[in-house]
């Protein structure tokens, strides 16, 4: 069963081509991805259909794994997250370029696989959405990206 998506948009005044690369180099994740957090790929190299990664957050050693599901690089990217055994979460990035830069639209599914129906805010996953993609562009529009 799927819940209704949070979704989150943003315009990034930079080429798509520097978005992508922010957003798929894991050692910028703590700067917009999360602060408590560090994303490690389980394969070197660049990102590729079926690469794992983990997400460990540092204040609470909580660890969550992960994988790529979708890929088209520059363009689009959709991972899949397990935070609990009977639920699994995936976001999918999708990058547009515009005239102003890089239109970045976020798109949040929770999937509930068990008999348990969790709760779910989207409001509240959109509010948070947001925070995350204002400190992406704020990151990418810096001087030094």
């Amino acid at each position: 069963m799927t819940a209704m998506p949070a979704i989150a948009d943003i315009i990034i005044q930079k080429p798509s081509v520097q978005v992508w690369s922010v957003i798929a180099d894991a050692s910028t994740h703590p700067y917009w991805l999360g602060r408590d957090s560090i994303t490690t790929y389980l394969d070197d190299g660049e990102l590729v259909e079926g690469m794992r990664f983990t997400r460990v957050e540092k204040g609470t050693g909580l660890t969550i794994e992960g994988e790529v599901v979708a890929l088209r690089p520059g363009a689009f990217l959709k991972v899949r997250v397990a935070p609990g055994p009977d639920r699994f979460c995936t976001t999918a990035y999708h990058l547009i370029r515009v005239a102003e830069g890089c239109a970045l639209r976020i798109v949040f599914e929770v999937y509930d696989t068990g008999e348990t129906q969790h709760m779910y805010f989207p409001e509240v996953i959109e509010q948070e959405w947001e925070s995350n993609l204002n400190r992406l562009k704020g990151y990418c529009e810096g001087s030094n990206h």
